[in-house]
This record gives structure tokens, sequence and C-alpha cells, in this order.
């Protein structure tokens, strides 16, 4: 048993440490090296020691909670059909299940957002056209079936953040959504991907075929659209492929943690839930411009 624990650790810190290897050798030779320093107020060392320590506490959080996403309740649970707010919809990234939305499930309900779904998917069987044409047909179908006439909102964590923005941009999609927001989405692909395992991996690499479909692809004007990243995210790489390049898109810079650790840490919901109570016509004045690098 401590062999194996002392593997599984290895593993965590082997796999932070080298995707922070290649985020810096990525940020070291670009313009983004001088832009963190100035960020970070001369930090950056700090900054990425951080990170790797968060990347690791992240995948422990991944390691134990990961069966929880087999729980059908967590997906799925009853709607409250007298709750105000409109209903939420989370989708996880690549190699993930319905688990990874544990803390934000819970900080949504606190929120006042108690219609709280987890779609979840294989990354293994399906391409990317075909996730995000099942994603349409079951928030379309879970509208119909529990809140018609209402509006929802979208959340997506990394490939998650790519299906919902293919989603939204499905025909007759723009009368359903209230909103849709990214979190650590590669909305330019990621040189990483090319490392990954499976074709669907694959199909993210940076500026590769996934992007091209979404670059022909544009949603409603009507649908507020909010991209939130980190500076030093560890699985997107180079960073500016975490910005859409795309015309009404609100792109939001927050705090300096790893990519999964966007799942777990407050500080960041807080800055979700902040558009999305401006989705719901909510006004925080100033919440938005509050610093988010510390």
């Amino acid at each position: 048993m401590k062999i194996l624990i002392g593997c599984v650790l290895a593993g965590i810190i082997g796999f932070s440490l080298l995707t922070f290897a290649f985020f810096w050798y990525e940020t070291a030779n670009s313009s983004h090296r001088s832009y963190l320093q100035q960020l970070s107020n001369g930090k950056v060392t700090r900054w990425v020691l951080k990170g790797i320590l968060l990347g690791c506490l992240s995948q422990i959080i991944v390691i134990f909670s990961f069966p929880l996403g087999f729980w059908r309740s967590l997906r799925h649970p009853a709607p409250d059909l007298k709750c105000a707010l409109p209903p939420v919809f989370l989708v996880h990234g690549l190699y993930h299940n319905a688990s990874a939305w544990i803390a934000y499930r819970w900080w949504l309900k606190r929120a006042g957002f108690r219609n709280v779904f987890v779609w979840s998917y294989s990354s293994w069987k399906h391409s990317f056209s075909e996730l995000a044409e099942q994603l349409e047909y079951w928030v379309n179908q879970m509208m119909a079936e529990h809140f018609p006439g209402q509006k929802a909102v979208l959340i997506g964590h990394s490939l998650g953040g790519l299906l919902i923005r293919s989603c939204a941009a499905k025909p007759g999609m723009a009368q359903t959504l209230a909103g849709i927001l990214t979190l650590g989405a590669p909305h330019q692909g990621s040189k990483l991907a090319v490392l990954g395992i499976g074709s669907l991996a694959q199909s993210l690499r940076y500026h590769g075929p996934v992007i091209q479909l979404l670059e022909q692809q544009s949603i409603s004007g009507t649908v507020p659209c909010v991209a939130i990243y980190s500076p030093i995210d560890n699985m997107v790489l180079p960073a500016e492929a975490l910005r859409t390049g795309q015309a009404g898109w609100i792109e939001q810079e927050a705090f300096p943690v790893s990519h999964i650790m966007m799942l777990y840490h407050r500080p960041t919901s807080r800055l979700v839930l902040h558009y999305m109570n401006r989705f719901c016509g909510i006004h925080e004045p100033g919440a938005a411009n509050r610093s988010a690098h510390r």
C-alpha cells in the first residue's frame, strides 16, 4: 500500500512539474514572460511555484472525488420548479466526469441557483461534433421537460467550455440561453494536446480541426459570453490560446492558479457568480473590476 501511495504521489508531482515546465518554456520564449513580470510585480517565480503546488492539490482532489461522478443524484438531482433563477448546466473537461463540479454545485446552490445539473460524457467514444450535438439535445430536452419558457446558463471547464460554445452556436439555441461561461477553455486549442491520448484529445491541438470548426460557428449577439482564464494555466499553451479571438466575448483574466484548480478555487467561483448575476440582471457595482491577482 505504501508503495502504491508513493507511486501515485510521484505521478501527481511529476505531472504538475512536467506541465509547468512546458508552460515555462512557452512563456520564457514569448512576450507572456514580461507580461507576467508586470502582472505579478516581479513575483513570477512565486506564482509558478504556487501553481505547481495547487496543481498537485487539485489532482489529489480529482483522484479522491472521481468515484462520485458515477452518483446519479450528482448529475441529475430533482428539479426545484419554484426557483426563480435560471437552471445551470455544467460540462466537465477531457478525461474528467461529473465529480469535477462538486464544489461548484455547492457554491451555486448557496448563491440561490438551486437547479444545477451536470452533463457527463466519455472522452473516448465520440468526436467533438458528436458530443456537441448530444449536449444540445440534452439541454433542449431538459428545458422542454422541466423549464419550458425559461432560459439556461451553460458553464464549461476546459474542453467543456468548447462544447458549450459549439452548443450555443446551434440554430435556435439563442432563445434557450441566458448566457454561457467558460473556465480555462482552450479557445484556440493547446500545443499540449498532441501529447493527449485518444482522437478527441488530439483534435484539440493548437489551431487544430476543432478550433477550425468553432471559428466557422457564431453565437447570437443576444447571448452573453464570458471566458475566464488563469494567467498561469499549465494545460493550455500558448497563453493566448485561452482567448477566443472573437467579437462579443468578455475575456476575464482571473487568479494565478493551475488549470484544474479553477474548479476548486473559491475566489474564482465568486467571479463566475458575478457574471451569472449579470446574466440574471442582478447588478453588483465594481465587482468585476476588483483585482484578481493575489
